[in-house]
């Protein structure tokens, strides 16, 4: 398998939309066999998306992520585990074990409730289950002025 973190200075960048530099790893049985770093294209979404695939990147590790960007990338079949946070190389060995996304590594901020099933995105659509809809499974609903539930803090939009 081959996944890719998008990294800023040792850390997971916070968004990936704007991210210039990501991590690849080739990975087998949960070993990883090979390591480097590649540079992105411009903020150009299609040309962005279009190097992961490539580059033969099966799942992204990443910050906060658009809507568009994310379905892009769900388009051409990389699965996404976004809005983590955290330093690089605790993220790796949190994700080999199988344990993210981890609310130890969710941005400041973000709740996995309402992000799909098992709280990832992949390429079959927008949920890690068959059925998921997109409102049942993106990060932003239920919050805000116009949302149908969720957390709210004091002073928030009514």
């Amino acid at each position: 398998m081959r996944a890719a973190i998008a990294v800023w200075e040792g850390r997971i960048s916070p968004v990936f939309d704007v991210s210039r530099r990501i991590l690849i790893l080739d990975v087998e049985e949960r070993v990883i066999r090979g390591r480097s770093e590649e540079d992105l294209p411009d903020q150009e979404p299609f040309r962005k998306a279009g190097r992961l695939r490539e580059l033969g990147i099966e799942t992204l590790i990443c910050g906060a992520i658009s809507r568009p960007m994310f379905q892009l990338l769900a388009s051409f079949g990389i699965r996404v585990i976004p809005f983590t946070a955290g330093e690089v190389e605790a993220v790796i060995r949190t994700w080999l074990e199988g344990r993210l996304p981890s609310p130890r590594f969710a941005m400041p901020g973000f709740r996995y409730r309402g992000f799909g099933r098992h709280g990832i995105f992949d390429g079959s659509g927008y949920g890690s289950q068959e059925g998921d809809k997109p409102s049942d499974a993106w990060p932003g609903r239920g919050c805000g002025r116009r949302g149908k539930g969720g957390w709210r803090r004091k002073g928030s939009f009514d």
